[in-house]
């Protein structure tokens, strides 16, 4: 952990007061565990006044919900203990489930109502007729700390996400710079490209979460979320647009046809690109006056430069619009300026749910407490049904890992930490506090440092449990009461939590990293299969967004300057850029025969996830043979994308016309 700045001890020290004062307003108001309003403080507490707002919104929502589903559960199933163990288990895996399906911070509320509703199912389990009340009395004291939370860290000196949002949007747009010169001039799939790629993957990961969160800030970009989706939408058609352009470059150099012309305005471009704020009307109209005048080339130069030029264009367009909506969103404007692309691809924020995958999170979690809570039974001990709610939040924090073990470790350190601190408080210090000063004075030190924690990112987790259980360990209210032997059984359920939790989310749900990053692949080569073989369920827009979710995830999962991790990101790419080409097809009048001959070859070797042959080849260089042919001068878009497919495929394979194929020579 790197030493705190000012701006950290500002945050912690603001924390650490509102907790105060939430704990000081559910005393005076004699609310029955005032502790609660103190705990939910710093589980909502981060720097960022965006987040922080959504988070709260959120768990109100979240809260409310549980306790309804809680109070629902205990009375109907009252009289049947064993069926109500096994409700609230599906329930909160059912919950969890949908959580991990939404995959955005809205998820929150999922995942908490699971864990409410079994707060009050097993706090009510031994007077089963107090469910309601105690169900009511976490709802008040809840959403007093968020209530305190949001008026004190959301007005006293807020961090705004703007400034984060604007500073990740600028890493972006400088990863594309490196992208599109990459391709311009080596044909990108460089070290360098990979590096760029990664962090323009990343960057669109970041900011669709951003954008679930941008309307609760405190800045001036509140207001902006239309443009800034509307930009993620651009920059994540950027992805395997640029890296198609900078095939058919590579191609063009191979085949030794890259025309002077072509060269300037490859330059041309280059130098824009640096500098956006330039008009690039004159570069579109370049291109438009390189293309043939019926845009139909029937030479194999001009196939292999017109299919360059088709995808230039659109790269222009997206790059252009990118660099205007930035601006826009830097003035914090809620309106849409004129955009340029409009090809029917942009990714339009459709997110790839896993289901099998957040299934198994469910399954962990129902399994953890199903074990948790037949231990309470069985043993009949008083604490059992705490240590099921520490397993819950235990296989939440970890359901969203690869290894869940590892947020788990970060939990499970969290509160061993917690307890020995806590301890130290309620047996060494508290009894000698003799007021509300005194307490708090007591207490500030342990806080203080778990709001440190929280106040960076590679800590917060561990900062967010350690303040929270502190909080719930201490039990703070109006009067000194810790007895040694409940503070025991407290910290053994606890810990038994942590275990439970950890060890069925590592037999259930733990995953390698290189495996879902091939299942992901797997997935991406299915749904091009289905929709080459006409079996597509979604539109091509939502299935391009789905695509590239899934390319998001890919990448995070791949280490940089890694040389397998660069040709697996590569492979994916490829994967794109043919699925980008394949969903813009025009499947009309065009060489419809042979296009369609090679659409079916092309789904049989997605669905065989095989390496493509020659005979696929052959049947797209047919395919584009028939459209160069048609008569009316119909395919032109068409035969730009199926040169696309083929470079996508067959990137090390000689340019188009460039080997005998189908009787031509070469």
């Amino acid at each position: 952990m790197p030493l705190p700045e000012f701006r950290d001890w500002t945050f912690s020290v603001k924390t650490f007061a509102t907790a105060i004062l939430a704990l000081y307003v559910a005393l005076w108001l004699q609310l029955d565990s005032p502790y609660w309003s103190m705990i939910t403080v710093y589980v909502l507490a981060q720097p960022l006044a965006g987040p922080m707002l959504a988070k709260a919104g959120f768990r109100l929502l979240g809260t409310v919900l549980g306790a309804l589903v809680g109070v629902i559960l205990v009375t109907c199933l009252v009289d049947a203990p064993p069926l109500l163990v096994v409700a609230l288990a599906a329930w909160c895996g059912l919950t969890l489930t949908v959580s991990q399906l939404d995959r955005t911070p809205r998820g929150y509320i999922f995942s908490l109502s699971g864990v409410t509703a079994a707060i009050v199912g097993y706090g009510s389990a031994s007077n089963p007729l107090q469910a309601a009340t105690v169900a009511l009395d976490r709802v008040e004291e809840i959403t007093l700390g968020i209530v305190a939370t949001s008026l004190v860290l959301g007005v006293v000196f807020p961090r705004p996400l703007g400034p984060v949002l604007l500073t990740r949007l600028d890493a972006m747009r400088g990863a594309i710079v490196v992208l599109v010169r990459e391709a311009l001039g080596s044909g990108g799939e460089t070290a360098t490209a990979c590096d760029a790629s990664r962090t323009l993957a990343a960057g669109v990961g970041e900011v669709t979460n951003m954008i679930a969160q941008l309307r609760f800030d405190t800045s001036p970009l509140y207001a902006a979320t239309v443009p800034v989706t509307a930009l993620l939408s651009r920059m994540s058609f950027l992805l395997p647009a640029i890296s198609d352009v900078g095939a058919r470059v590579a191609a063009l150099r191979q085949a030794g046809i890259l025309t002077p012309a072509l060269q300037d305005l490859l330059d041309r471009i280059d130098a824009w690109v640096a500098s956006p704020d330039d008009d690039p009307t004159p570069l579109r109209a370049a291109i438009d006056a390189m293309l043939m005048p019926a845009d139909q080339p029937s030479a194999q130069p001009g196939i292999l430069i017109a299919s360059l030029l088709h995808r230039l264009k659109e790269m222009l367009a997206a790059v252009r619009d990118s660099a205007v909506l930035q601006r826009h969103v830097a003035k914090g404007e809620a309106d849409l300026p004129a955009l340029w692309l409009q090809t029917g691809l942009e990714p339009d924020g459709m997110r790839f749910r896993d289901l099998a995958i957040a299934a198994l999170s469910g399954l962990a979690i129902a399994l953890g407490l199903l074990v948790t809570s037949s231990f309470w039974i069985a043993s009949a001990w008083p604490l059992g049904g705490t240590a099921a709610i520490y397993c819950a939040i235990a296989c939440i924090r970890g359901a969203s890992a690869d290894d869940p073990s590892v947020s788990i470790m970060v939990v499970t350190k969290a509160n061993l930490v917690a307890i020995i601190l806590a301890a130290i408080v309620a047996f060494g210090v508290l009894p000698s506090a003799n007021n509300f000063e005194m307490l708090v004075l007591g207490a500030a030190p342990v806080f203080l440092m778990f709001g440190l924690f929280s106040a960076q990112a590679k800590t917060s987790l561990f900062g967010m449990i350690g303040g929270a259980h502190t909080a719930g360990l201490l039990a703070l209210t109006d009067h000194y009461s810790a007895q040694f032997a409940t503070f025991a059984n407290l910290a053994v359920a606890i810990m038994l939590g942590n275990f439970a939790g950890a060890t069925t989310m590592t037999l259930v749900r733990k995953i390698s990293a290189a495996w879902y990053a091939r299942r992901l692949q797997r997935l991406n080569r299915r749904d091009l299969a289905s929709f080459a073989a006409g079996r597509s369920q979604i539109s091509p827009q939502d299935l391009i967004s789905v695509m590239l979710d899934r390319l998001v995830d890919l990448t995070a999962r791949l280490p940089r300057q890694d040389a397998d991790a660069d040709a697996v990101l590569r492979a994916a790419l490829r994967d794109m850029r043919v699925g980008l080409n394949l969903l813009a097809l025009d499947q009309g009048p065009a060489g419809a025969d042979s296009l369609h001959t090679a659409l079916g070859a092309l789904a049989q070797h997605y669905q065989a996830d095989a390496a493509p042959d020659e005979a696929l080849r052959a049947q797209i260089d047919r395919a584009v043979d028939d459209v160069v042919a048609d008569p009316d001068g119909r395919g032109s878009g068409t035969m730009a994308h199926l040169m696309g497919i083929r470079h996508g495929l067959f990137p090390d394979a000689q340019p188009y016309g460039m080997t005998p194929a189908n009787g031509r020579a070469a």
